[in-house]
């Protein structure tokens, strides 16, 4: 006997879950001994209801309720693998034993008194200076809440606090008289004693704090010396290059991962009022773009698949039905072939940690026994794009234009002037061949889950078209995207620039910036001047970027962290700006990237702005990673740390005089016992000395001052 318990997602769950929860169900029963008794037990949040029309094998004759999506969905699963179905809800069938109200406020009234008699009744803590009036109105106030009269709850909600506000002014009112009173007459101890009651009491700002081993620490003295303890190693031991170079930036030897690019469809659709669940007419001369891989995603999300036929049969019936209504449709693959890829760290993430990745040669009879890892390896994808690709152009029932790494076919009599292109992803490449058909006349359709898609075809909106539009998610949450309502209210300049806004903000090749998400950078994208616009839109022109555009990058990035009021531009200025007005307790992780770590990211930046910027380049020139903001260890590409300090030395040793504190009015200070000039350190603005000009001996390496002029020393 085989027995296996369930959960059905209920009746409010998106249809994709549901699809998904029989989908694992078919799997594990396909997993179950053919000669078992197989029973499933569990909640299918579904009713048969009294009809068996097509069901007589599966259901009963005394079924109940109502059918509904979980019904139907229960029943053809049953009917297919021949199970029958037990109703096991007996409570439509039960007589009423009485009034559930009547009964219910028997049983209260039987524990509460049963209760009392046992325990007693604690005496309600009522505060000194309520009056009998108010507390009067507080009972009639609770017992109206309690009758369910919330009108007549309101009203006299509203007077017991005027009531309770006026006996707490007669109360401070006495107390201050009492205090006057006994001031004096010198009698000291009573006015302290009334002086307390006034003191409102303080909550303790204690909090636990937990310790590297995981250890609670609750007591006041325990945490001060935990703290003490984490100081002392924090300003004794060599600085973490890898974190200070990189704040904000970097975790270990990747990128911060971009978790809310999503976010930014809803911001570009809140600039506009167009419904944009609303599809625009299918006219004969309208092309579909696929991304197809997107579309095997959508399928292994909800779906089980016995080999590479069976999941080529749902491929191509699924690509078919989005085809439907359009004149022809082009299905566009991804190029998995390249060696050290900047997105291979992004799929290392997405396939998570896996004991052993295996290549496969994806064919009708090749087994898929655990999606999660089939598709875990580049060579896999490479085999079944190309796969996918073939079973389109033989099975597919509509016109059909396949794009690989090394074909692009057709099935019907129809002129594709783009060739075999060297581009690595699809997303460039649909934009491509979006541009291509959009020359040729037709209104195109783009398919995709991709927000990069989305800011790529903004940019291309003139060549596209008035009415081109992208179609994003699937069922319930399947939205279209107008794109000429969002160019037109971007402004050309910043639709253009969107793109390399995305890259110097968080993509999936430059890393998000901690503690900043895509809205605040958004809104800051949409303050920005005229000149740091046309610096961002300028980003991926060239081998390398201009001064004048890292420039106004980094003054885009500054502005993300710059306080209320203030306008800083260079991360050295910024830094010491906001390192100066920290508080004890923040940590310096607080602080925004340095110099150096900046420079690197708008490297990084560039580049794939300059992979961008060739989307319609067949075969696009692509720089040198190596002299962009990344490192080669092997066949991995790492991003590069920044070789400039975190700081100077003088803040990294937090090393500061007292010089002059004995004798304020000494004309010249620090030149000979002062602790910073013992340290072959300059005095700084944390000295008593305060570094100031004609007063301090040891300033031969001043800190910067919020003066962009100056030379940058961090």
């Amino acid at each position: 006997m085989s027995l296996v318990a369930v959960y059905a997602p209920t009746e409010m769950r998106k249809t994709e879950e549901k699809e998904m929860f029989y989908a694992k169900l078919d799997s594990v029963l396909d997993q179950c001994p053919p000669r078992d008794t197989l029973i499933v037990l569990g909640d299918f949040n579904a009713t048969t209801g009294t009809l068996r029309d097509g069901y007589e094998l599966c259901v009963d004759p005394h079924g109940s309720g109502t059918r509904n999506t979980n019904s139907s969905l229960l029943m053809n699963f049953a009917r297919s693998r021949r199970l029958r179905i037990a109703v096991s809800n007996r409570f439509d069938v039960l007589g009423a034993l009485g009034d559930p109200v009547e009964l219910w406020d028997t049983f209260k009234r039987e524990t509460l008194q049963a209760a009392k008699e046992c325990i007693g009744e604690r005496p309600r803590s009522r505060r000194g200076f309520v009056s009998t009036e108010t507390l009067e109105k507080i009972e009639e106030s609770r017992a109206a809440r309690l009758a369910g009269n919330q009108a007549q709850h309101r009203v006299l909600s509203h007077r017991t606090r005027t009531l309770l506000g006026k006996d707490k002014e007669r109360y401070v009112r006495s107390l201050a008289e009492d205090v006057e009173g006994h001031l004096n007459a010198n009698d000291l101890r009573p006015a302290y004693r009334a002086l307390k009651k006034l003191r409102s009491k303080s909550p303790s700002r204690a909090s636990a704090i937990r310790t590297a081993d995981g250890r609670l620490v609750s007591d006041i003295d325990g945490q001060i010396a935990h703290w003490a303890e984490y100081f002392g190693q924090l300003f004794t031991v060599d600085p973490p290059t890898e974190q200070l170079h990189t704040t904000g930036l970097q975790a270990r030897w990747s990128l911060h991962p971009t978790n809310d690019k999503s976010s930014v469809i809803h911001l570009l659709e809140g600039l506009v009022y167009t419904n944009s669940n609303e599809t625009t007419a299918q006219e004969h001369h309208t092309l579909l773009i696929v991304d197809g891989m997107a579309v095997v995603q959508e399928l292994m999300a909800v779906r089980t698949f016995k080999n590479g036929k069976d999941l080529a049969r749902a491929y191509v019936k699924l690509t078919d039905t989005k085809a439907q209504g359009y004149a022809a449709v082009r299905v566009v693959f991804d190029n998995y072939t390249k060696v050290s890829s900047l997105k291979e760290a992004t799929r290392e993430r997405r396939r998570g940690k896996l004991k052993e990745i295996r290549s496969y040669k994806v064919e009708d009879s090749t087994q898929i026994r655990d999606k999660s890892t089939f598709l875990a390896s580049n060579a896999t994808k490479d085999s079944l794009t190309l796969y996918l690709a073939h079973q389109l152009i033989e099975r597919s029932t509509v016109n059909m234009v396949t794009v690989t790494r090394k074909s692009v076919m057709v099935n019907y009599d129809c002129q594709v002037s783009t060739g075999v292109s060297t581009q690595e992803e699809a997303d460039t490449l649909m934009i491509l061949h979006a541009v291509e058909v959009a020359a040729a006349g037709a209104i195109v359709h783009i398919y995709t889950q991709d927000t990069d898609v989305l800011l790529l075809a903004l940019r291309r909106v003139p060549q596209l078209g008035r009415n081109s539009v992208l179609i994003m998610g699937t069922g319930d949450r399947r939205r279209t995207v107008l794109l000429q309502p969002i160019y037109d209210a971007l402004g050309p300049s910043k639709a253009a620039a969107l793109i390399n806004w995305h890259a110097l903000t968080g993509c999936d090749t430059t890393g998000h910036i901690r503690g900043k998400g895509k809205q605040t950078c958004f809104n800051a994208f949409m303050e920005s001047p005229p000149n740091v616009v046309s610096a961002i839109q300028m980003l991926g022109e060239g081998d390398a970027p201009s001064e004048e555009v890292a420039d106004g990058c980094q003054a885009f990035l500054c502005s993300l962290f710059c306080p209320k009021g203030t306008k800083l531009s260079r991360a050295s200025s910024l830094r010491w700006h906001l390192f100066k007005k920290m508080k004890p307790e923040q940590g310096v992780d607080r602080l925004p990237p340095t110099q150096g770590a900046w420079k690197q990211h708008i490297l990084r930046a560039h580049l794939q702005a300059r992979i961008w910027a060739q989307d319609l380049v067949e075969k696009p020139n692509i720089p040198d990673p190596l002299t962009l903001g990344w490192k080669k260890e092997g066949d991995r590409l790492i991003p590069v740390l920044s070789s400039e300090a975190a700081a100077p030395d003088c803040v990294l040793e937090l090393v500061k005089c007292g010089c002059g504190a004995n004798n304020p009015a000494a004309p010249m200070k620090c030149t000979k016992r002062c602790s910073c000039k013992k340290h072959n350190l300059a005095c700084t603005e944390l000295c008593q000395c305060g570094q100031e000009d004609g007063v301090c001996a040891n300033r031969s390496s001043p800190l910067p001052e919020d003066d962009e002029d100056e030379e940058e020393l961090y």
